[in-house]
């Protein structure tokens, strides 16, 4: 077996988390304490989920990996050692990252050094970043062996219009209703295009937020209560509130099973998918503790984290009117927003109706096999 890097351990790590990689500017570095990299410990846990699913990679001399997504942190490292896992000790790979402009590229470049640095094995790999939505062809034809999307192709590449709907409105139930024909589109969109880069009998693992979770509703309810708190106190205002449009889809399982039917020339399952459901790991951490003050104090910090990573920008976007934001920091009184949306969350979270509520969240797990017969114009077509 190859030797893995003094670093892997698809366990999470004692930080607060998130589970998302983003091609939008959620990845931005300049969001402090509740930037991505810091905010990842949540989707590593995932890793652990998706080992039945890794191909087998022995036997391959040379192997190009293409991580769409990778995001700012580590967190594409744990992947891409369990890929090796799977391959020839002698093997020589390279790894393609690719993710949004806005994403800390800087940061990127440290974590391949620090990786490289950490190899001791007889495994060479190359390592190359691709800046850009994944929305668009990021390598040749038919020359990729594995891509891994290990949380981001529920980012949509546009987002609708707001929904016309009262603030007591349950947002998240509405919005995804509101955005399916827009998910179903992207997610297609998505497998057509890498099935023009991944080799015939190539791979695409890919895993997905879901919908039938329970996190929906502690996460999602928290944000409803945090947002009618600031909308009663004078914090936004109802345009701004309209405005906020979370450009994410959650799949149900139905909504795959058309997707894959349309592409069904290109992939084929070579087993079932599964629906692990994880907790988020500062609950776990609340449940082997006194569950003080400070024990609750510390889990609201992993819950507010979390949930600040994934929709920091969106609110800016919001506060702005629902136009695309730069990379440039928040304003003063952005800011200040911000930060009491942050706070009406928190109290929201430790409010007595979800105070005791398990946050989870639950996760599509598959892994597509390109077609050898399927030809490249059917990968082309509707694009």
């Amino acid at each position: 077996m190859p030797y893995l890097p003094s670093h892997h351990d698809p366990v999470v790590a004692s930080e607060k988390a998130t589970h998302t990689h983003s091609t939008s500017s959620d990845t931005a570095s300049n969001a402090g304490t509740f930037a991505y990299a810091a905010n990842s410990a949540f989707q590593r846990s995932i890793y652990q989920k998706c080992e039945p699913y890794l191909p087998d990679l022995e036997g391959l001399k040379t192997i190009t990996i293409v991580d769409y997504g990778c995001g700012p942190g580590q967190n594409w490292t744990y992947g891409l050692d369990l890929l090796l896992l799977r391959a020839d000790e002698d093997v020589q790979y390279q790894i393609i990252l690719n993710d949004g402009l806005k994403t800390d590229w800087n940061e990127v470049a440290q974590v391949v050094h620090g990786y490289r640095v950490g190899q001791r094995g007889h495994q060479h790999g190359h390592f190359a970043v691709l800046p850009g939505t994944f929305y668009d062809q990021i390598m040749p034809d038919q020359t990729v062996d594995v891509g891994t999307a290990w949380s981001s192709f529920h980012w949509l590449e546009k987002t609708p219009p707001p929904m016309d709907i009262p603030p007591d409105e349950n947002y998240y139930t509405a919005w995804q209703a509101h955005i399916r024909s827009q998910g179903l589109t992207d997610l297609t969109k998505l497998l057509r295009l890498r099935a023009r880069e991944i080799k015939p009998g190539g791979h695409l693992l890919v895993v997905i937020p879901t919908t039938p979770a329970s996190s929906v509703k502690v996460y999602w309810e928290a944000f409803q209560q945090a947002s009618l708190s600031c909308l009663t106190d004078g914090t936004i205002t109802p345009e701004q509130w309209r405005a906020f449009r979370a450009p994410f889809f959650q799949p149900t399982e139905d909504d795959l099973r058309q997707i894959l039917a349309t592409v069904q020339d290109l992939w084929h399952l070579p087993m079932p998918w599964s629906y692990p459901t994880l907790a988020h790991p500062a609950w776990t951490a609340l449940q082997g503790s006194e569950k003080t003050q400070q024990d609750y104090e510390e889990y609201v910090d992993g819950i507010a984290g979390f949930f600040m990573a994934l929709i920091r920008d969106v609110l800016v976007r919001a506060l702005r009117g629902g136009e695309v934001t730069s990379a440039e920091r928040p304003a003063p009184n952005e800011e200040a927003i911000l930060q009491q949306a942050t706070t009406s969350f928190r109290e929201a979270i430790l409010s007595d109706g979800l105070r005791n509520k398990r946050p989870e969240s639950c996760w599509l797990v598959m892994r597509l096999v390109r077609e050898h017969g399927a030809k490249m114009s059917e990968a082309k077509a509707n694009l």
